[in-house]
C-alpha cells in the first residue's frame, strides 16, 4: 500500500525537475542568442552612428546608394548633408543616408607608394 502513494511523488518530483531544467535550457538559449546576435549588432550601430555623428564638412562619404561625393553642408536641424558630387550637382541626403566616410586620399606625392617601393625611381647607370 505504501508503494501505491509514493508512486505519485516521484513523478511529482519528477516533473519538478523536468520544468526546472527546462527553464534554465531557455535562459542558456537566451544567453547565447544576446551574447552572439545581439551585443554584436548594438554594437555596430553605436558605431555607426559615432561615424555619422562625425561627419563634417569637407569629408569625402559614400552613401547607401553607393554616391560618392564631398560633404559641403550639414543642417543638424533637419538631419540632413549636402553632398557635392560634380561642379555643379549638389545633392541633399539625411545623414542615415552616409554608409561611410572615405579616407582622404592622397594625390601626387604619395609617400607610401615611394615607400614601398623603396625609391625605385632611380636607375642605375
Amino acid at each position: 500500500m505504501y508503494q501505491l502513494f509514493s508512486l505519485p511523488l516521484l513523478q511529482a518530483t519528477a516533473a519538478t525537475g523536468s520544468s526546472a531544467m527546462s527553464i534554465v535550457m531557455l535562459v542558456s538559449i537566451f544567453a547565447i542568442f544576446y551574447f552572439l546576435l545581439i551585443r554584436p549588432q548594438r554594437k555596430k550601430e553605436k558605431e555607426r552612428q559615432a561615424m555619422i555623428d562625425a561627419v563634417k564638412k569637407g569629408d569625402n562619404v559614400t552613401t547607401i546608394g553607393g554616391i560618392k561625393g564631398t560633404v559641403t553642408n550639414i543642417d543638424n536641424d533637419k538631419a540632413t548633408v549636402t553632398i557635392k558630387v560634380d561642379d555643379n550637382c549638389k545633392i541633399k541626403f539625411t545623414k542615415s543616408s552616409v554608409s561611410s566616410v572615405d579616407k582622404d586620399d592622397v594625390k601626387g606625392d604619395d609617400k607610401t607608394a615611394v615607400e614601398s617601393n623603396g625609391g625605385g625611381d632611380k636607375k642605375k647607370k
